[in-house]
Protein backbone atom coordinates (compact mmCIF):
# COMPACT_ATOMS: atom_id res chain seq x y z
CA UNK A 1 0.00 0.00 0.00
CA UNK A 2 1.23 3.50 -0.82
CA UNK A 3 -0.11 6.95 0.04
CA UNK A 4 -0.54 9.52 -2.74
CA UNK A 5 -1.32 13.21 -2.39
CA UNK A 6 -3.95 14.32 -4.89
CA UNK A 7 -4.96 17.73 -6.17
CA UNK A 8 -8.65 18.78 -6.14
CA UNK A 9 -8.76 18.12 -9.91
CA UNK A 10 -7.36 14.60 -9.46
CA UNK A 11 -9.93 13.93 -6.74
CA UNK A 12 -12.79 15.14 -8.92
CA UNK A 13 -11.64 12.87 -11.75
CA UNK A 14 -11.67 9.83 -9.44
CA UNK A 15 -15.27 10.15 -8.26
CA UNK A 16 -16.12 6.70 -9.62
CA UNK A 17 -13.33 5.07 -7.59
CA UNK A 18 -14.34 7.16 -4.57
CA UNK A 19 -17.97 6.00 -4.80
CA UNK A 20 -16.88 2.37 -5.18
CA UNK A 21 -14.67 2.71 -2.08
CA UNK A 22 -17.51 4.34 -0.14
CA UNK A 23 -19.71 1.32 -0.89
CA UNK A 24 -16.96 -0.96 0.54
CA UNK A 25 -16.58 1.14 3.68
CA UNK A 26 -18.52 1.88 6.85
CA UNK A 27 -18.23 5.64 6.23
CA UNK A 28 -21.41 7.66 6.09
CA UNK A 29 -22.88 7.49 2.56
CA UNK A 30 -23.89 11.18 2.54
CA UNK A 31 -21.31 13.10 4.59
CA UNK A 32 -18.40 11.20 3.02
CA UNK A 33 -19.71 11.15 -0.56
CA UNK A 34 -18.27 12.96 -3.61
CA UNK A 35 -21.56 14.81 -4.02
CA UNK A 36 -21.39 16.25 -0.51
CA UNK A 37 -17.68 16.92 -0.02
CA UNK A 38 -16.90 18.31 -3.47
CA UNK A 39 -19.75 20.81 -3.08
CA UNK A 40 -18.51 21.70 0.41
CA UNK A 41 -14.98 22.27 -0.91
CA UNK A 42 -16.11 24.40 -3.87
CA UNK A 43 -18.03 26.77 -1.57
CA UNK A 44 -15.81 26.91 1.50
CA UNK A 45 -12.21 26.58 0.26
CA UNK A 46 -12.05 30.08 -1.31
CA UNK A 47 -13.80 31.70 1.66
CA UNK A 48 -11.52 30.17 4.27
CA UNK A 49 -8.31 30.11 2.20
CA UNK A 50 -8.01 26.34 2.62
CA UNK A 51 -4.98 24.43 1.36
CA UNK A 52 -5.89 20.88 0.24
CA UNK A 53 -4.18 17.87 1.76
CA UNK A 54 -6.01 15.10 -0.09
CA UNK A 55 -4.49 11.73 0.72
CA UNK A 56 -5.31 8.51 -1.17
CA UNK A 57 -4.26 5.07 0.04
CA UNK A 58 -3.60 2.88 -2.99
CA UNK A 59 -3.35 -0.91 -2.94
CA UNK A 60 -1.65 -1.54 -6.29
CA UNK A 61 -4.04 0.38 -8.59
CA UNK A 62 -7.12 0.15 -6.35
CA UNK A 63 -8.24 3.01 -4.11
CA UNK A 64 -8.35 1.62 -0.55
CA UNK A 65 -8.72 4.79 1.52
CA UNK A 66 -9.26 8.54 1.42
CA UNK A 67 -8.30 11.15 4.00
CA UNK A 68 -9.44 14.54 2.73
CA UNK A 69 -7.92 17.28 4.87
CA UNK A 70 -7.37 21.01 4.64
CA UNK A 71 -4.77 23.31 6.18
CA UNK A 72 -5.76 26.77 7.39
CA UNK A 73 -4.90 29.49 9.90
CA UNK A 74 -7.20 29.58 12.93
CA UNK A 75 -7.65 31.52 16.16
CA UNK A 76 -7.76 29.52 19.40
CA UNK A 77 -8.98 30.31 22.89
CA UNK A 78 -7.34 33.34 24.45
CA UNK A 79 -6.44 34.81 21.07
CA UNK A 80 -3.72 32.24 20.32
CA UNK A 81 -3.18 31.56 16.64
CA UNK A 82 -2.13 28.38 14.93
CA UNK A 83 -2.19 26.24 11.83
CA UNK A 84 -4.86 23.52 11.71
CA UNK A 85 -5.22 20.30 9.76
CA UNK A 86 -8.96 19.58 9.51
CA UNK A 87 -11.01 16.91 7.83
CA UNK A 88 -12.88 18.44 4.88
CA UNK A 89 -16.60 18.98 5.50
CA UNK A 90 -16.40 21.20 8.58
CA UNK A 91 -14.82 24.42 9.75
CA UNK A 92 -14.84 23.95 13.50
CA UNK A 93 -16.36 26.84 15.43
CA UNK A 94 -16.35 29.17 12.46
CA UNK A 95 -19.90 30.46 12.31
CA UNK A 96 -22.16 30.14 9.31
CA UNK A 97 -20.27 27.31 7.61
CA UNK A 98 -21.72 24.06 6.28
CA UNK A 99 -21.58 21.19 8.78
CA UNK A 100 -21.05 17.49 8.10
CA UNK A 101 -22.20 15.04 10.77
CA UNK A 102 -20.80 11.50 10.90
CA UNK A 103 -17.64 12.73 9.19
CA UNK A 104 -14.66 10.44 8.89
CA UNK A 105 -11.98 8.78 6.81
CA UNK A 106 -13.24 6.63 3.94
CA UNK A 107 -11.48 3.26 4.25
CA UNK A 108 -12.15 -0.26 3.05
CA UNK A 109 -13.95 -2.00 5.93
CA UNK A 110 -11.89 -5.19 5.54
CA UNK A 111 -8.69 -3.40 6.57
CA UNK A 112 -10.05 -0.21 8.08
CA UNK A 113 -7.74 0.37 11.04
CA UNK A 114 -4.52 -0.26 9.10
CA UNK A 115 -5.57 2.03 6.24
CA UNK A 116 -6.89 4.76 8.55
CA UNK A 117 -3.66 4.62 10.54
CA UNK A 118 -1.55 4.88 7.40
CA UNK A 119 -3.48 7.94 6.17
CA UNK A 120 -3.11 9.73 9.51
CA UNK A 121 0.56 8.79 9.83
CA UNK A 122 1.25 10.30 6.40
CA UNK A 123 -0.63 13.48 7.31
CA UNK A 124 1.47 13.86 10.46
CA UNK A 125 4.67 13.22 8.48
CA UNK A 126 3.74 16.10 6.16
CA UNK A 127 3.27 18.26 9.27
CA UNK A 128 2.95 22.02 9.18
CA UNK A 129 0.10 22.19 11.70
CA UNK A 130 -0.41 22.71 15.43
CA UNK A 131 -3.60 20.72 15.87
CA UNK A 132 -5.73 18.29 13.89
CA UNK A 133 -9.52 18.28 14.01
CA UNK A 134 -12.03 15.66 12.89
CA UNK A 135 -15.41 17.21 13.54
CA UNK A 136 -18.52 15.13 14.39
CA UNK A 137 -16.98 11.71 13.94
CA UNK A 138 -18.90 8.76 15.32
CA UNK A 139 -17.32 7.58 18.57
CA UNK A 140 -16.12 4.00 18.32
CA UNK A 141 -15.67 4.19 14.53
CA UNK A 142 -12.48 3.31 12.66
CA UNK A 143 -11.74 7.04 12.42
CA UNK A 144 -12.14 7.54 16.17
CA UNK A 145 -9.89 4.56 16.93
CA UNK A 146 -7.22 5.68 14.46
CA UNK A 147 -7.19 9.26 15.79
CA UNK A 148 -6.84 7.97 19.37
CA UNK A 149 -3.92 5.74 18.36
CA UNK A 150 -2.22 8.57 16.48
CA UNK A 151 -2.59 10.92 19.46
CA UNK A 152 -0.74 8.40 21.62
CA UNK A 153 1.95 7.87 18.99
CA UNK A 154 2.77 11.58 18.63
CA UNK A 155 2.25 12.39 22.34
CA UNK A 156 -0.59 14.72 21.41
CA UNK A 157 -3.30 15.98 23.70
CA UNK A 158 -6.54 14.30 22.60
CA UNK A 159 -9.83 16.10 23.24
CA UNK A 160 -13.38 14.94 22.48
CA UNK A 161 -15.49 18.08 22.42
CA UNK A 162 -19.01 19.16 21.47
CA UNK A 163 -20.45 15.66 21.88
CA UNK A 164 -23.94 15.11 20.48
CA UNK A 165 -26.38 12.24 20.73
CA UNK A 166 -27.58 11.04 17.33
CA UNK A 167 -30.48 8.82 16.36
CA UNK A 168 -31.39 6.80 13.27
CA UNK A 169 -34.72 4.98 12.83
CA UNK A 170 -34.53 1.53 11.14
CA UNK A 171 -37.15 1.09 8.41
CA UNK A 172 -36.48 -2.39 7.02
CA UNK A 173 -39.56 -3.76 8.83
CA UNK A 174 -41.80 -1.05 7.39
CA UNK A 175 -43.79 1.91 8.67
CA UNK A 176 -46.39 -0.13 10.58
CA UNK A 177 -43.62 -1.79 12.57
CA UNK A 178 -42.12 1.64 13.32
CA UNK A 179 -45.47 2.96 14.59
CA UNK A 180 -46.03 -0.18 16.66
CA UNK A 181 -42.76 0.35 18.55
CA UNK A 182 -43.56 3.92 19.54
CA UNK A 183 -44.58 4.79 23.05
CA UNK A 184 -48.21 5.76 23.55
CA UNK A 185 -47.55 9.50 23.81
CA UNK A 186 -45.34 9.60 20.71
CA UNK A 187 -47.81 7.51 18.70
CA UNK A 188 -50.55 9.98 19.61
CA UNK A 189 -48.38 12.88 18.43
CA UNK A 190 -47.48 11.21 15.12
CA UNK A 191 -50.69 9.42 14.15
CA UNK A 192 -53.28 11.00 16.44
CA UNK A 193 -52.23 14.46 15.29
CA UNK A 194 -52.60 13.35 11.68
CA UNK A 195 -56.17 12.15 12.33
CA UNK A 196 -57.10 15.40 14.06
CA UNK A 197 -55.80 17.48 11.18
CA UNK A 198 -57.68 15.33 8.66
CA UNK A 199 -60.92 15.70 10.63
CA UNK A 200 -60.46 19.49 10.93
CA UNK A 201 -59.62 20.15 7.27
CA UNK A 202 -57.65 19.06 4.22
CA UNK A 203 -54.08 17.95 5.00
CA UNK A 204 -51.51 16.76 2.51
CA UNK A 205 -47.76 16.49 1.99
CA UNK A 206 -46.31 17.94 -1.20
CA UNK A 207 -42.81 17.12 -2.45
CA UNK A 208 -40.48 19.24 -4.54
CA UNK A 209 -39.19 18.43 -8.00
CA UNK A 210 -36.92 20.22 -10.47
CA UNK A 211 -39.66 22.66 -11.39
CA UNK A 212 -40.72 23.55 -7.85
CA UNK A 213 -37.51 23.28 -5.78
CA UNK A 214 -36.67 26.99 -5.64
CA UNK A 215 -40.26 27.89 -4.73
CA UNK A 216 -40.28 25.25 -1.98
CA UNK A 217 -36.97 26.53 -0.59
CA UNK A 218 -38.44 30.03 -0.52
CA UNK A 219 -41.53 28.82 1.37
CA UNK A 220 -39.33 27.02 3.88
CA UNK A 221 -37.21 30.14 4.36
CA UNK A 222 -40.39 32.16 4.94
CA UNK A 223 -41.64 29.75 7.63
CA UNK A 224 -38.26 29.96 9.36
CA UNK A 225 -38.27 33.78 9.24
CA UNK A 226 -41.80 33.83 10.66
CA UNK A 227 -40.89 31.61 13.60
CA UNK A 228 -37.31 32.71 14.34
CA UNK A 229 -37.06 36.18 12.83
CA UNK A 230 -34.10 35.37 10.58
CA UNK A 231 -33.54 33.76 7.19
CA UNK A 232 -32.58 30.12 6.89
CA UNK A 233 -30.78 29.96 3.55
CA UNK A 234 -28.13 32.64 3.89
CA UNK A 235 -24.34 32.67 3.96
CA UNK A 236 -22.12 29.65 3.19
CA UNK A 237 -24.39 27.29 5.17
CA UNK A 238 -27.38 28.26 3.04
CA UNK A 239 -25.42 28.21 -0.22
CA UNK A 240 -24.06 24.75 0.57
CA UNK A 241 -27.41 23.18 1.41
CA UNK A 242 -29.09 24.82 -1.57
CA UNK A 243 -26.36 23.41 -3.82
CA UNK A 244 -26.83 19.88 -2.43
CA UNK A 245 -30.59 20.29 -2.83
CA UNK A 246 -30.19 21.13 -6.50
CA UNK A 247 -27.74 18.25 -7.07
CA UNK A 248 -30.04 15.73 -5.41
CA UNK A 249 -33.12 17.06 -7.18
CA UNK A 250 -31.31 16.60 -10.50
CA UNK A 251 -31.14 12.87 -9.77
CA UNK A 252 -34.76 12.64 -8.70
CA UNK A 253 -34.68 13.06 -4.91
CA UNK A 254 -37.64 15.09 -3.49
CA UNK A 255 -35.49 17.03 -1.04
CA UNK A 256 -38.06 19.54 0.25
CA UNK A 257 -41.52 18.54 1.42
CA UNK A 258 -44.33 20.80 2.60
CA UNK A 259 -47.15 19.84 4.94
CA UNK A 260 -50.21 21.86 3.95
CA UNK A 261 -53.42 22.40 5.88
CA UNK A 262 -56.31 23.76 3.84
CA UNK A 263 -53.83 24.79 1.17
CA UNK A 264 -51.47 26.69 3.50
CA UNK A 265 -47.96 25.43 4.38
CA UNK A 266 -47.63 24.71 8.10
CA UNK A 267 -44.38 22.71 8.06
CA UNK A 268 -41.39 22.32 5.74
CA UNK A 269 -38.64 19.72 5.84
CA UNK A 270 -35.28 19.54 4.04
CA UNK A 271 -34.18 15.91 3.65
CA UNK A 272 -31.36 14.40 1.62
CA UNK A 273 -30.79 10.80 0.56
CA UNK A 274 -27.69 8.68 0.05
CA UNK A 275 -27.55 4.92 -0.32
CA UNK A 276 -30.61 3.60 1.51
CA UNK A 277 -30.65 6.35 4.13
CA UNK A 278 -32.78 9.48 4.31
CA UNK A 279 -31.39 12.31 6.44
CA UNK A 280 -33.49 15.08 7.93
CA UNK A 281 -31.34 18.21 7.80
CA UNK A 282 -33.63 21.08 8.68
CA UNK A 283 -37.27 21.84 9.40
CA UNK A 284 -39.46 24.92 9.79
CA UNK A 285 -43.05 25.20 10.97
CA UNK A 286 -45.82 27.51 12.11
CA UNK A 287 -48.11 27.39 15.12
CA UNK A 288 -50.60 24.57 14.75
CA UNK A 289 -53.95 25.47 13.16
CA UNK A 290 -55.52 22.46 14.90
CA UNK A 291 -55.76 21.92 18.65
CA UNK A 292 -53.62 19.04 19.96
CA UNK A 293 -51.93 18.46 16.61
CA UNK A 294 -48.30 19.45 16.08
CA UNK A 295 -47.39 20.13 12.42
CA UNK A 296 -43.82 19.03 13.13
CA UNK A 297 -44.78 15.61 14.53
CA UNK A 298 -47.39 15.04 11.83
CA UNK A 299 -44.97 15.98 9.07
CA UNK A 300 -42.28 13.74 10.53
CA UNK A 301 -44.72 10.83 10.40
CA UNK A 302 -45.49 11.49 6.73
CA UNK A 303 -41.77 11.72 5.87
CA UNK A 304 -40.86 8.47 7.66
CA UNK A 305 -43.81 6.67 6.04
CA UNK A 306 -42.74 7.86 2.59
CA UNK A 307 -39.08 6.91 3.19
CA UNK A 308 -40.14 3.38 4.17
CA UNK A 309 -42.40 3.10 1.12
CA UNK A 310 -39.51 4.21 -1.11
CA UNK A 311 -37.29 1.41 0.20
CA UNK A 312 -35.09 3.42 2.55
CA UNK A 313 -33.48 1.29 5.26
CA UNK A 314 -32.81 4.19 7.66
CA UNK A 315 -34.29 7.55 8.56
CA UNK A 316 -31.36 9.43 10.11
CA UNK A 317 -32.31 12.20 12.53
CA UNK A 318 -28.64 13.18 12.97
CA UNK A 319 -27.36 14.80 16.17
CA UNK A 320 -28.67 17.42 18.55
CA UNK A 321 -31.78 18.02 20.59
CA UNK A 322 -35.14 19.64 20.01
CA UNK A 323 -36.06 23.05 21.35
CA UNK A 324 -37.67 21.70 24.52
CA UNK A 325 -37.18 17.91 24.57
CA UNK A 326 -35.02 15.17 23.06
CA UNK A 327 -37.81 14.21 20.66
CA UNK A 328 -35.44 12.07 18.58
CA UNK A 329 -35.08 9.52 21.38
CA UNK A 330 -38.87 9.14 21.50
CA UNK A 331 -38.85 7.71 17.97
CA UNK A 332 -37.12 4.57 19.27
CA UNK A 333 -34.23 4.63 16.80
CA UNK A 334 -30.67 3.39 17.21
CA UNK A 335 -28.47 5.64 19.32
CA UNK A 336 -24.91 6.75 18.62
CA UNK A 337 -22.64 9.51 19.81
CA UNK A 338 -20.68 11.93 17.64
CA UNK A 339 -18.03 14.40 18.74
CA UNK A 340 -15.20 16.63 17.62
CA UNK A 341 -11.82 14.90 17.89
CA UNK A 342 -8.92 17.29 18.40
CA UNK A 343 -5.26 16.23 18.60
CA UNK A 344 -3.05 19.10 19.81
CA UNK A 345 0.67 18.99 19.02
CA UNK A 346 1.88 22.49 19.91
CA UNK A 347 3.24 22.66 23.50
CA UNK A 348 1.76 26.14 23.99
CA UNK A 349 -1.69 25.04 22.81
CA UNK A 350 -1.49 21.84 24.88
CA UNK A 351 -0.92 23.90 28.02
CA UNK A 352 -3.70 26.34 27.14
CA UNK A 353 -6.31 23.67 26.40
CA UNK A 354 -5.37 21.54 29.40
CA UNK A 355 -5.87 24.59 31.61
CA UNK A 356 -9.20 25.33 29.93
CA UNK A 357 -10.38 21.73 30.35
CA UNK A 358 -9.58 21.80 34.07
CA UNK A 359 -11.97 24.69 34.69
CA UNK A 360 -15.12 23.32 36.43
CA UNK A 361 -18.31 23.59 34.38
CA UNK A 362 -21.62 24.12 36.13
Amino acid sequence: MRIERWTPDQLARRQGDWSALLARSDADPLACSPEWLLAWWEIHAPLLDLEPVFLAAMRQDELAGLGLFSLSDVRHKGGLRGRRLELVGNAWRREGMGVSERAGLVVDRHDDEQIAGALLAHAFEIGGFDDMVVHYAELGSATDRAVSAMAREVSGYLRRADALEAWAVPLEAGFKSFVGKLGTGTRVRVMGGRRRMKIAGHVRERRSDAGTLDDFLQVMDGLHRERWGRPLFNGPWGDFHAEIAHRQTARGVPVVSLLEFDGQPVSAMLNFRAGRTEYTLQSALTESPVRRASPGWVHLGFAIERAAADGMAWFDLLGGEGKNTQYKAALRGEHSEIACLQVIRSPVLKAAYRAWDRIPRS
